[in-house]
């Protein structure tokens, strides 16, 4: 399944900032503050579309979070599908977000322009370097 192209609104930075600023210092949270959450939160700030608009409010848990990405095909189906064009994550910007391994898990994690960050119960940290990402486009937004 191929995402509807995300293109970044001309103050996509200033959004961006202020969304890394608001969440700082904000735990890990099943549901609200998780890592997808997060990656779509990025995106949104960054393109105006929010590509997690159906699945806000699905899940509370961490049960009911594995439960639903299985369902979805895991972390890398979920940003297939949801996410932009793929592209290596050396040319990624800030808002752009990757799928990094972690154990014997995969995170999605968003770039911020020196590093890659992740929610967790901390706040805002760096986060292992992704293999693989995707990207919004630089272009002109037209909405």
């Amino acid at each position: 399944m191929n995402p509807t192209p995300l293109l970044r609104l001309p103050d996509w930075a200033v959004r961006f900032q202020r969304l890394v600023a608001a969440r700082l210092t904000v735990p890990f949270s099943w549901g609200t503050n998780d890592c997808f959450l997060f990656g779509a939160d990025s995106v949104l700030a960054v393109s105006g579309q929010d590509v997690a608009a159906d699945l806000r409010g699905a899940y509370s848990g961490e049960r009911q979070a594995r439960e639903l990405l299985r369902r979805l095909g895991g972390m890398r189906g979920l940003g297939e599908a949801r996410f932009g064009a793929r592209t290596p994550p050396a040319l990624c910007l800030p808002g752009d977000v990757g799928l990094a391994p972690q154990g014997r898990t995969v995170l999605m994690v968003v770039c911020n322009g020196v590093h890659w960050l992740a929610p967790t119960s901390a706040g805002l940290q760096p986060a292992p370097a992704p293999v693989r990402a995707s990207q919004c486009r630089s272009e002109e937004h037209t909405s």
